[in-house]
């Protein structure tokens, strides 16, 4: 599997959670506010109202911080730990706090889990168990003076090695859990981009690299027996590229498919959003599915025509190449693929037929 394209995975799955984790720091700027309630509701004593209007404020500036960074930047590393690091401190709050809401340390940890980096899981697991130790020794004074006979060191002791045995346990299943994880997305996705590389390929014209029949055919059936929108099927044939086949060789009839491919996908503006394939031999197809108004195709093809006819002469093996075109209009009639196909091969033959090197429009007289 190609590195870069895991690599980009992982790129975009940490915007996602970190966008996912920024919802959840907007959510936590309620902490304060419910731990305000809590003492008036005398559930909380060890702490003031002052500080939980502290708290709410200061994680509402990491919040506002958090979600000016992933506007910036949404898949920025730095907005990930600033979210990972504010979990941690919060629970490092509560237990300093002395408020009874067991939420265990690791919880921040598993979390990072979900970004399905070994390093990332590390990292925060490591600043886990350093908090969680730091947190323990500051509360120790405070849970020994209320048992008889229990030093602030003993209960601290005592504490800090039941942590570290919970903390191994759940690091080394936390550890176990990212590397499966990881091998079994480094496969899956691996497998999933063969097969869309597979399918893409079976859909891609060899030669040019635009789409080919199959694929057309496939996206053309999204339109059938559905209403839609105004959509332009447009059929280009190279005239006289067989003399350059005749003539230089088949090296340089492929030259000259490989150019006009290059040359017909540039030629359209980014607003006309073509879907461009290579249909057999030296015929192209281009579909408009975002047409505004009939009026709009005629300007189009008049502009197409001439950048055909000033390109081609600029290449002394291609300067007798023009190109026909035949159009015709999608209206959403339930019309199929052979049907549209058919009307626009109609008008590209009047064209081939009568004077070549122009366009013409299925159902109306004007040619150009």
């Amino acid at each position: 599997m190609d590195d870069e394209s895991y690599k980009q995975f992982l790129t975009d799955n940490q915007a996602e959670m970190n966008v996912l984790l920024n919802k959840i720091l907007w959510v936590l700027v309620c902490i304060g506010p419910l731990i305000a309630l809590g003492i008036l509701l005398h559930w909380f004593y060890a702490i003031s109202i002052i500080s939980c209007f502290i708290l709410t404020a200061a994680t509402l500036a990491v919040a506002v911080i958090h979600s000016v960074e992933i506007k910036r930047h949404p898949a920025s590393i730095l907005a990930k730990y600033i979210s990972l690091l504010t979990l941690e401190v919060l629970v490092v709050y509560m237990s300093l706090s002395h408020i009874s809401i067991y939420l265990t340390f690791f919880v921040v940890p598993l979390i990072s889990l979900l970004y399905c980096e070994p390093k990332t899981y590390n990292i925060t697991s490591a600043v886990c168990y350093l908090v969680m130790i730091g947190a323990t020794y500051q509360i120790a004074p405070f849970k020994a003076s209320s048992r008889i006979g229990v030093t602030a060191f003993g209960w601290f002791a005592s504490r800090a090695g039941g942590y570290t045995i919970e903390y191994i346990i759940m690091y080394t299943s936390g550890f176990a859990l990212i590397q499966t994880l990881s091998r079994h997305l480094l496969k899956e996705y691996g497998d999933t981009l063969i097969i869309k590389r597979k399918e893409r390929e079976s859909c891609t014209d060899s030669l040019t690299g635009l789409w080919n029949k199959r694929y057309l055919e496939k996206y053309f059936s999204q339109y059938e027996n559905k209403k839609h929108g105004l959509i332009a099927f447009i059929i280009f044939d190279m005239d006289n590229f067989k003399a350059v086949n005749d003539t230089y060789g088949h090296s340089e009839g492929d030259r000259a498919l490989i150019d006009f491919s290059t040359l017909l996908t540039l030629s359209f503006r980014k607003e006309d959003n073509p879907v461009i394939c290579r249909y057999g031999g030296d015929e192209f197809i281009a579909i408009l599915p975002h047409l505004k108004r009939r009026e709009e195709l005629g300007p189009c093809l008049d502009r197409l025509t001439s950048i055909f006819r000033t390109h081609f002469p600029k290449d002394e093996h291609f300067k007798d190449i023009t190109v026909s075109m035949g159009a015709t209009f999608v209206t959403g009639n339930g019309e199929s693929f052979k049907s549209i196909f058919d009307k626009a091969d109609s008008a590209l033959y009047h064209v081939k037929r009568d004077t070549k090197n122009g366009w013409r429009i299925y159902g109306e007289t004007d040619e150009k």
